[in-house]
């Protein structure tokens, strides 16, 4: 049986692996394209949680 998950937890592991790599001052542009990623990976689970708030709001139940 496949695992269902909520469509923003892929987004939160994706920031976690983020936050946990090392931001080396010496990478240069490396380190401002992993910034980059963060700020559209946070932007994207903002979004998405407030869809799955608003749902749940519409349907008057939690997820599961």
């Amino acid at each position: 049986m496949e695992a269902r998950i909520a469509p923003s937890v892929p987004a939160k592991t994706a920031i976690e692996r983020l936050l946990l790599a090392e931001l080396d001052p010496d990478e240069g542009a490396d380190a401002v394209d992993r910034l980059t990623s963060l700020g559209r990976l946070g932007a994207q689970l903002v979004l998405q949680r407030a869809i799955e708030d608003e749902l749940a709001t519409f349907l008057r139940r939690a997820r599961y």
